[in-house]
């Protein structure tokens, strides 16, 4: 039972509480056989120990050596090879992911390797995967682990901020150039006299000296005056749509939606 160096375990009442009972009733629970303890006594002290065997009818070992998915996984022919009745092995193997299960035998080799394990290397084992103990590499990969995953969502942030600073371009462009089309057209369909008048009081309109500078050279394709030509236009009944229905009709959000998600990114990412 590997417990020489145990002080504690010379008495016999403190063997069978920690040692024996749990592993009995451990064997009983998942073998297919069922153990009693038998004590053999010398007055009060106990001097021997037998353990009768029987089939257990509550559990079945079909398909224990049967080439299941179970049986072939690596974590099941680790434990196997660790020592561990094939009976656990399979119960673990179904109760946590291979991955758990291997790190648990790196483990347990690697403190082997180190002459730490005092008492069985099996038990050791046990212990590790039924109480999640984990090694300073344990600890390391998952804090790698962590910061991989938040270096992914923040490149999967940074990836849709661009593409909506992108589309939010693409609808502005797009939404510039068919208004200033449709009020070239329009404005082209004038008379000499109307369209000179149209632009002297357009002209007027404009606050910014700048601006209306640049109308004399570029008229309606200056960008700055977009917003002023569109409500210009539309108040002489040119039927010109607002930025928020082209941006709809484009790619069904409001250009308020994708500002604030723009925004919203900007702040995570700052």
């Amino acid at each position: 039972m590997s417990i020489e160096d145990v002080p504690s375990y010379q008495e016999f009442k403190s063997l069978n509480r920690n040692v024996i009972k749990p592993a009995v009733a451990e064997v009983n629970k998942l073998s297919n056989i069922q153990v009693e303890l038998e004590t053999r006594q010398k007055g009060r002290t106990v001097t021997g120990l037998r353990f009768l065997l029987k089939p257990n009818p509550q559990l079945s070992l079909i398909g224990m050596d049967e080439d299941d998915e179970i049986n072939q996984s690596n974590a099941y022919k680790v434990l196997v090879q660790e020592g561990i009745s094939k009976t656990l092995a399979r119960s673990w193997a179904l109760e946590h992911p291979e991955e758990y299960i291997l790190s648990k035998v790196e483990l347990v080799r690697a403190q082997a390797a180190s002459g730490k394990i005092k008492s069985s290397k099996a038990g050791f084992l046990k212990t590790a995967i039924e109480q999640d103990y984990r090694s300073a590499l344990d600890v390391e990969r998952e804090k790698q682990k962590v910061i991989e995953e938040a270096r992914a969502l923040r490149r999967s942030k940074e990836a849709e901020l661009k593409k909506l600073q992108d589309m939010k371009l693409n609808l502005e462009a797009t939404y510039r150039v068919q208004c200033t089309q449709m009020i070239d057209q329009a404005y082209q369909a004038l008379e000499e006299e109307e369209r000179m008048q149209l632009l002297a009081n357009f002209s007027e309109s404009i606050t910014s000296e700048f601006f209306r500078k640049e109308f004399s050279k570029r008229l309606w394709e200056t960008r700055g005056i977009l917003s002023d030509a569109v409500s210009f236009w539309t108040g002489r009944g040119l039927a010109l749509p607002s930025m928020e229905d082209f941006s709809v009709s484009q790619t069904s959000k409001k250009p308020d939606e994708i500002q604030a998600r723009i925004a919203e990114l900007e702040k995570e990412l700052a």
